[in-house]
Parts: C-alpha cells; sequence; structure tokens
C-alpha cells in the first residue's frame, strides 16, 4: 500500500490475477523437523475471469509455487497466492508452477496493465 500522509491522493496499487482460485482439499500436516502443525491445501483455478489469462491458465491448474524476484513461495494455502500479488509491480516477472492433468509445467508471465494484472485500486478509505 502506498499511501502520502500529508495527501488526500491515497490508493494501493495491486495486482490482480485474472482468475479465480479455490481449495480443493485441506489437510494438517506434521512437520517431522519442527514438530509443528500446518495446514495444506490443494488451490486451484476455478474459473478464467480475464480472456488474456486463457493463454497462460486453465480451468482445474493446481498451483504449487510462484517464482518471483527470484524467490519461491510454495502455496501452502489459498491466501498465499493473494498475500504475494501485493507485492508485485508492473513489469515483475512470475513463474507458476503448475500441476496440469497430472503433469507439471511453468507459467510465465510478466505483470502489466496489458494482461490486466495490475490494476489500481482507489477504492481505500483510510
Amino acid at each position: 500500500v502506498r499511501a502520502n500522509c500529508s495527501s488526500t491522493d491515497l490508493h494501493a496499487d495491486r495486482s490482480c490475477l485474472g482468475v479465480e482460485l479455490a481449495v480443493a482439499d485441506s489437510v494438517a500436516v506434521l512437520d517431522d523437523e519442527t514438530q509443528t502443525i500446518y495446514i495444506k491445501e490443494t488451490v486451484f483455478v476455478d474459473e478464467i475471469k480475464k480472456s488474456a489469462m486463457m493463454s497462460y491458465f486453465k480451468v482445474n491448474d493446481e498451483i504449487i509455487s510462484v517464482t518471483h524476484d527470484g524467490v519461491t513461495y510454495d502455496i501452502q494455502r489459498y491466501y498465499d497466492v493473494s498475500d504475494l500479488m501485493w507485492r508485485v509491480n508492473e513489469g515483475d516477472s512470475l513463474t507458476f508452477k503448475i500441476k496440469r492433468n497430472g503433469q507439471i509445467t511453468n507459467v510465465q508471465l510478466t505483470a502489466s496493465n496489458n494482461l490486466s494484472i495490475y490494476e489500481n485500486i482507489n477504492s481505500w478509505t483510510w
């Protein structure tokens, strides 16, 4: 979120993936190394909202991980993707590791207004 506190020009920039995600299942997993329990969800593409995304994603693609700025984030929970998208700026490169029809593949794209995955949100109330 970018805000100038001495101005009324308050806005937030975020990236919007242009697909609707959903959770197929959610399980508790014990990490043997740390002896902690965490939730692991299977996150998948439920609907494609922006036609530009049809060449990148298909309905039922499972999102395994996302690489942004050289850092790979495992997608453990539904909100992991939306949390990551707040960090994406126009021009950033993203690589999504997905499972499609049982096969692992990578989807690479660049955040841009042309793909409708980067947008300015002016509806914040402060």
